[in-house]
């Protein structure tokens, strides 16, 4: 196995490249693996990659999760969340989390959708990256 590469830090985050295929992407209890940039079969050119979002799925408990969101994804224009899934508190799956708060990126909010339903959300929305956000 590959020796983890030095870390990458964002604010307050810091990604770790983890092979030449993954990265993980750590920050305030939220945490993601996307392939890296030298994976040739996730390669993209630059305009490529500035024209296309990530497609991200935020998997959490309603409020680190929301939290990690608004302080990390709601302004990136590089990101597209898809999704929240939604575990531990009863009956909030099959809502949405409100535009207002959401941003101007997402004017139709974010769907809130159940986590047992994570493997047909990955496929169906292509999705890129999961980014875990339990407290």
């Amino acid at each position: 196995m590959e020796r983890i590469r030095k870390p990458a830090l964002t604010g307050a985050f810091m990604e770790l490249s983890i092979s030449d295929s993954a990265t993980v992407v750590v920050g305030f209890g939220d945490s993601s693996v996307r392939p890296s940039a030298t994976d040739s079969s996730h390669q993209t050119s630059k305009t490529e990659e500035w024209m296309t979002r990530r497609n991200v799925v935020i998997i959490g408990a309603a409020g680190r999760d929301f939290h990690n969101f608004n302080t990390r994804y709601r302004d990136d224009e590089s990101v597209n969340v898809v999704a929240f899934t939604a575990a531990q508190i009863p009956g909030i799956e099959d809502r949405r989390y409100p535009a207002e708060l959401a941003g101007p990126l997402y004017p139709d909010g974010i769907p809130i959708v159940a986590e047992d339903e994570l493997p047909s959300l990955i496929t169906d929305s292509n999705v890129d990256e999961c980014a875990f956000s339990y407290s």
